[in-house]
């Protein structure tokens, strides 16, 4: 009986595992090391990790099922990544992902608003009138 049950147990060790490892390696255009997040998903199996990478840029999701996952990066002042990284075996998978700049965007609204400086006359027979200022030795009283 204690045979067996010896048996059993390295038998259990030397299983071929139903897991595997991704390792993600992230860098801007540079080459220079990015922390930012990482997410792993794969909707059909339920599974979804998210992780930070470290300084060096690294970061690893261990004891995914085999199966094909979405891998997201993201890190603020970059333009998120995601692609599509299958996990065959217990051999752990290398990514690099490069992330991009991201681009500057600014709006500038310009509305209408009253003249600052009565440019036509309307008020003063054809002379500007100019509010609060000294205009040609006169100030508008």
């Amino acid at each position: 009986m204690a045979l067996c049950l010896v048996l059993l147990t390295l038998v259990a060790q030397f299983a071929q595992p139903d897991a595997g490892e991704l390792r993600v390696v992230v860098t801007d255009p540079s080459g220079a090391a990015i922390q930012g997040a990482v997410t792993v998903e794969n909707a059909a199996a339920a599974v979804r990790r998210s992780v930070e990478t470290d300084a060096a840029g690294l970061a690893a999701v261990r004891r995914l099922p085999f199966g094909a996952y979405r891998l997201t990066v993201s890190r603020e002042g970059f333009t998120p990544a995601s692609s599509l990284v299958e996990i065959r075996s217990a051999i752990p998978v290398e990514y690099h992902v490069t992330l991009a700049i991201a681009s500057v965007t600014a709006a500038v609204q310009v509305a209408p608003a009253a003249p600052l400086v009565d440019v036509l006359g309307h008020r003063a027979g054809g002379a500007a009138i100019v509010r609060g200022a000294c205009a040609g030795g006169i100030l508008d009283r």
